[in-house]
């Protein structure tokens, strides 16, 4: 889980990074705004505080046993910043521990991450609510938009669909375009 973790921070690094050169397409500065609404809570002093004394305040070299209040600007942005960021990798962990693949190609993967994480973090790691919006994010973070419409409109098959596809698939298609369909399967 740290690599997913981890890889969670760098995609938000890469993501702002992009954004602050101004050349950005769209679609990545409206998601990056997405991420920061969905992190809008710890503008909140107190829920920022309580970050703080939950994760900071006893762990951190520098800031052990100092009170909140007791910080200057600079250290309240990093802990806001540091807050921010965790919130989304928790978040991207739940997304990934859901294992709702946003392309075909990644269905077997997230199976086996929705596995391992459902495994290790059952008792110990906190469920991160995330909306509609940041999932729709994360989807973008790891596939194609072409990719994520397929996979949504193979959601809506039902198994006589299904089913009713692959006896065309078996008189029309040749052995490889069939094999490629049944890859495409929910």
């Amino acid at each position: 889980s740290t690599f997913a973790h981890e890889s969670a921070h760098l995609f938000m690094r890469d993501m702002q990074s992009l954004v602050d050169t101004g050349n950005a397409p769209a679609q990545v500065a409206a998601d990056l705004a997405a991420l920061k609404r969905f992190t809008a809570d710890y503008t909140d002093p107190r829920r920022l505080k309580e970050f703080y004394d939950k994760a900071y305040r006893t762990s951190r070299e520098g800031y052990a046993g100092r009170e909140f209040m007791d910080l200057s600007t600079d250290e309240i942005a990093q802990v806001q910043h540091v807050a921010e960021q965790e919130k989304l990798a928790d978040a991207f962990l739940t997304y990934l521990r859901e294992g709702k693949a946003p392309s075909v190609e990644l269905r077997s993967a997230f199976r086996r991450f929705r596995d391992w994480l459902k495994g290790l973090y059952q008792s110990v790691m906190g469920h991160v609510e995330i909306t509609a919006e940041v999932r729709s994010v994360f989807d973008r973070m790891l596939a194609s938009e072409a990719d994520i419409r397929l996979v949504e409109q193979m959601h809506g098959l039902d198994a006589a669909n299904i089913q009713a596809i692959d006896t065309v698939a078996r008189e029309m298609l040749s052995e490889a375009e069939a094999n490629r369909l049944k890859q495409l399967r929910v």
